[in-house]
């Protein structure tokens, strides 16, 4: 599964008077988060972190498929593990 949004290293922005997601090179607004709601400060932090998470939940799976087959000469049997069975359904969630 590829990451099919916006490319580029994501910005959380907060100028006191609208909070954003940005991408900086080239510049480009991702998305506006509601300052009105608790927690928004939070959940901007979240989003932006976006990419990078998607990208080590990917590290991940692929090096639990690696020691799988390293030790038992199969990497389907990484599928039982529940590091991957969780990192795997996170990433179907965000890349579906």
């Amino acid at each position: 599964m590829e990451f099919k949004g916006t490319k580029g290293e994501w910005k959380f922005l907060d100028n006191g008077t609208y909070c954003e997601i940005q991408r900086e090179k080239p510049l480009l607004s991702i998305c506006a988060i509601n300052m009105n709601i608790e927690g928004y400060e939070e959940n901007a932090k979240a989003i932006a972190a976006v990419p990078d998470l998607i990208e080590a939940l990917q590290k991940i799976i692929e090096m639990n498929y690696q020691n799988a087959e390293d030790q038992y000469g199969d990497r389907n049997k990484a599928d039982g593990w529940s590091c991957v069975t969780v990192a795997k359904k996170a990433l179907k969630k965000a890349l579906s």
